[in-house]
């Protein structure tokens, strides 16, 4: 078929129209899917938080993605810099690093641009980023394309995770030192008792190092005796809580030494609470144990002799009062044992310690501790009191074998003989003692008693042994001693101590009247006890020094004023016991200073016995006191064998007449004879004199008639209480 020129014509503008258009929807289809990639592209971009640029590095001009400036909050801030603009928002100390590793890059040295730096915000505030390229060519233009991304929270996760690990390392450095540095041992075991670690005072305790010990169990190389007692680990594991070692256990280290120990146990849990293993602390307190041990027997022992001492021996006494006896084999039904306490002194101990010293006299208490050991048996507590002073407690089939045991004892000392520098002494002793079963005394009482039985034994003469026991008149009459001599003690602290006042008449009238002071004792009900039952008492206990200054004290200081105002003369006793004390004239002299009385008034009484047994001390004071302006008068006199001499050996002012003398002296003319011749020698040598016990009217012209000075007795008046300060004297009658 023959087509026209127009009909072809009009078929190929219908072929282009037809492919023009297929053209125009293909690109249509290759625009939507170019923008489809662009949107995921940059979709992709934005979920990763990564910025594009790229830097041309011809003229130094950067172009960027729009987000980028948008990531450090900057808006309008356009689509390109410069280099220089950007480097204005790194920080200063980052730049030089920024352009190096650039540099390097672009000059071929490293294979790819890397930097993590710091920029600024919009903020105001630094912030991290990482910043990655590499070159790329697009035709004849090179660039360096790249991406940054912000990196702030991961620095601050890093840097936070690198001070965690310093500070954790730090403080691992600070426990490892301080384990390492303490005097404690410190053991981790795990849950199954394993060493685990041990630090080096551990390692010193155990013995051995903990490599030689890692992963062994912990109660095999920690061995606590007795081996049958439960392990600290094992009860801690048991129980799941701390075990705490107060008291120290004996523990055995690998040397093979024994050793005291004391710690605790302390469980470690795991994240589910279960036991995980314990930390194990222990101290080695060997030597305190010691020291303490040690420090418990001197507390409880004599140094010197290494028996018991007093607080030791008492603490096993009253243990012994709470004890029952056992029956002994054989022993007879129906009779009860007994315990015997016996407390003896040596007789002689101050002669060893005076002529042989103490050196000597402590060998002599060590040999008696030996003996005494040795006869006691293993039966007895032996102790040594104080001083010479021993006790022995042992218990007895009956009061009879007691009483043997004790005679032999007491005999073996009487024949032991001590020897020192070429010197022989015997260890005779003084011993007392008492029977006693469980809970029938208290300690004190028995103590008390065995005493009292001892000083009777001393009082007798020694080397003897006395029973404190009913019928014992001896020990009964020093019990009864002892009981005053208490009671004088607590009168002394109580101010129980009453004075009294007896007259002293002058016969001619020409001289002012006396008084002698008097001294009576109230007991703890208040009944008034006699000096006859008192003073001998004071005297052989060492308590009539007490008893003077009290004496001296209330008379010429609380009751000097009143005194002086009735204008009598005032007599007051002196012991031998006061005369015989070194401090006595001290004393003397600053109450003599402190009282309103006068001198002349004052008249101090010494015995024949006192001035006798304290020739030179005596003298001396009653130079002192004559010296004074006070008197000094004798009394008793004639009752001693000397008495004329003495008064050629002491300047006295007054003598008085034993009353021996002078109540008989109606019915006796030796008497008479011998109070008229005391008379005259008191008038040759300027004295007064006193007559004592006139009872009688008669008696009282006939020593007028003699010539006496002064009398005092019943008939004058009878003791009265002294007159308080403020109180009318008692009136003195005839």
């Amino acid at each position: 078929m023959h087509l026209s020129p127009a009909t072809l014509v009009w078929s190929l503008c219908l072929v282009l129209i037809t492919l023009c258009l297929s053209c125009a929807a293909l690109f249509q289809t290759r625009l939507r899917l170019d923008a489809s990639r662009e949107q995921r592209w940059k979709a992709a971009l934005e979920g990763s938080g990564c910025s594009v640029w790229w830097l041309n590095p011809k003229d130094w001009s950067i172009r960027y993605t729009t987000d980028a400036p948008r990531a450090l909050g900057y808006e309008g801030l356009g689509s390109h810099l410069t280099w220089a603009q950007w480097l204005s928002f790194v920080k200063h100390e980052d730049i030089a690093r920024v352009e190096r590793a650039l540099a390097r890059h672009i000059d071929g040295r490293d294979g790819y641009y890397q930097c993590e730096y710091q920029v600024l915000n919009a903020r105001g505030d630094y912030e991290w980023i990482r910043a990655k390229g590499s070159l790329a060519r697009f035709g004849n233009t090179v660039l360096v394309c790249g991406t940054f991304v912000q990196i702030t929270q991961e620095k601050q996760f890093h840097l936070e995770r690198e001070q965690l690990i310093s500070s954790a390392q730090e403080e691992k450095e600070r426990l490892k030192t301080t384990l390492f540095s303490i005097e404690d041992a410190v053991i981790t075991v795990d849950g199954n008792g394993r060493i685990m670690f041990m630090n080096p005072a551990a390692e010193r305790l155990i013995g051995c190092a903990f490599d030689k010990v890692a992963g062994s169990d912990v109660v095999d190389v920690l061995k606590i005796a007795p081996s049958d007692s439960v392990h600290p680990f094992i009860r801690c594991a048991e129980r799941g809580h701390m075990q705490v070692v107060d008291s120290p256990i004996a523990f055995k280290n690998q040397f093979g030494e024994q050793l005291s120990v004391r710690g605790k146990v302390s469980p470690i849990r795991s994240f589910e609470g279960e036991f995980a293993g314990a930390v194990i602390t222990l101290q080695d307190v060997t030597h305190s144990t010691v020291l303490q041990q040690q420090l418990n027997h001197s507390h409880d022992h004599d140094a010197l002799t290494g028996t018991l001492n007093r607080a030791g021996f008492k603490r096993r006494l009253q243990r012994a009062l709470e004890e029952r006896l056992e029956a002994d084999e054989g022993r007879e039904a129906g009779v009860d044992q007994v315990r015997a306490l016996i407390v003896l002194d040596i007789d002689r101990f101050k002669l060893v310690n005076d002529l042989a010293g103490h050196i000597a006299g402590d060998r002599l208490l060590c040999e008696v501790a030996v003996k005494l050991k040795t006869l006691a048996g293993d039966q007895a507590v032996l102790a040594r009191l104080g001083g010479d002073e021993f006790g022995v407690m042992r218990p007895f089939k009956d009061t009879h074998q007691a009483r043997q045991f004790a005679e032999s004892l007491l005999e073996s000392l009487h024949e032991h003989v001590f020897s020192w520098q070429g010197r022989l002494y015997d260890a005779s002793s003084s011993m007392g003692m008492v029977m006693f079963k469980e809970g029938s005394h208290t300690v004190s009482e028995l103590l008390s008693k065995a005493d009292i039985a001892s000083h009777s034994s001393k009082r007798n003469g020694g080397n003897r042994l006395s029973v404190f026991e009913p019928g014992e008149l001896a020990v009964e009459r020093h019990a009864e001693e002892m009981s005053v001599a208490a009671e004088m003690r607590e009168a002394l602290a109580k101010e129980r101590f009453v004075l009294y006042e007896q007259p002293i008449r002058c016969l001619d009238g020409l001289h002012r009247d006396h008084i002698e002071v008097l001294l009576r004792m109230r007991d703890c009900h208040g009944t008034l006890i006699a000096p006859g039952l008192f003073i001998p008492v004071a005297e052989q206990f060492g308590l009539m020094p007490s008893v003077d200054r009290w004496v001296i004290r209330t008379v010429l200081i609380e009751r000097g004023a009143s005194l002086s105002d009735r204008d009598v003369g005032v007599s007051i006793n002196l012991s031998g016991a006061s005369l015989n004390d070194p401090s006595f004239p001290e004393f003397l002299a600053t109450v003599l200073d402190q009282t309103q009385l006068p001198p002349s008034s004052i008249v101090f009484e010494l015995t024949e016995t006192a001035l006798v047994n304290h020739i030179d001390r005596a003298r001396a004071l009653i130079l002192r006191l004559r010296a004074r302006g006070c008197r000094i008068a004798l009394d008793d006199f004639g009752s001693g064998v000397s008495s004329f001499s003495y008064i050629q050996q002491f300047e006295v002012d007054i003598i008085k007449i034993d009353g021996a003398f002078v109540k008989h002296l109606l019915d006796s003319p030796l008497d008479r004879v011998i109070v008229e011749s005391i008379q005259r020698v008191a008038d040759q040598i300027k004295a007064m004199t006193v007559a004592e016990y006139v009872e009688s009217a008669e008696l009282y012209r006939a020593l007028s008639h003699i010539g006496i000075n002064y009398a005092q007795g019943y008939f004058i008046q009878a003791p009265v209480p002294m007159a308080l300060p403020g109180e009318m004297a008692s009136q003195i009658t005839t």
